[in-house]
């Protein structure tokens, strides 16, 4: 999403169609994935329930419901005080990417497609999360809901849900666009570099020549 500018003396349209569609899409982004996650959840309470550990890809991916009262791989464990701060800080995030998305949007400001598409999907998995955190923060055998688990070739690694997986595979694309970007922007400032010695080693009397 371009900035406004002045062309011509005419100023280019900032809330063109191809603006409104990309922000209906992130918005569809969130919506989709939020309703899977807490779909998922449902259906893993529905039907894991007292069943253990359940195989669905052999030892790739198991089902394994557990009620998780801290952050994410259960980090923090059961204090109250922790899940009261996990709140909190699940809505800051939520409401700090949203405040952000529309200050850029009122301040006619450049919004990078690449960018927004990644942290649509970190805050669809802050909020399938924050969900569970806000609404069944009182749930008698927990807070979030868990069920997916590759412990059998990843011990240790803790059990999740589709929430959980979002925000990781986000944030690491997230991580990969930041490293792609400062890599661009460092070849063309070797570019530009490259180019002013390459103009600044042109003999003055060629160049006076050719004006």
């Amino acid at each position: 999403m371009s900035k406004m500018q002045e062309s011509n003396g005419i100023k280019e349209k900032f809330f063109t169609k191809k603006n409104i569609l990309f922000v209906i899409s992130l918005v569809l982004i969130v919506i989709v994935f939020v309703l899977f996650d807490q779909i998922t959840k449902i259906l893993a309470i529905r039907y894991l329930t007292g069943k253990g550990e359940v195989p669905f890809l052999g030892d790739l991916l198991v089902f394994n419901l557990v009620y998780n009262k801290g952050a994410a791989w259960g980090m923090g464990g059961d204090n109250l005080f922790t899940r009261i701060l996990l709140v909190i800080i699940s809505w800051l995030v939520a409401v700090g990417i949203i405040g952000y998305f529309i200050y850029l949007v009122i301040k006619r400001k450049e919004i990078k497609y690449g960018f927004w598409i990644i942290f649509s999907f970190v805050l669809a998995g802050d909020i399938g999360n924050l969900i569970d955190r806000t609404f069944f923060f009182n749930r008698e055998q927990g807070s979030v809901v868990d069920f997916l688990s590759i412990q059998r070739w990843w011990p240790n690694f803790g059990i999740f849900n589709v929430a959980d997986a979002i925000l990781v595979c986000s944030i690491f694309a997230l991580l990969i666009y930041f490293i792609v970007e400062l890599v661009k922007e460092e070849i063309e400032k070797h570019k530009k570099v490259e180019q002013k010695l390459k103009n600044d080693s042109i003999d003055p009397n060629i160049k006076n020549k050719d004006e």
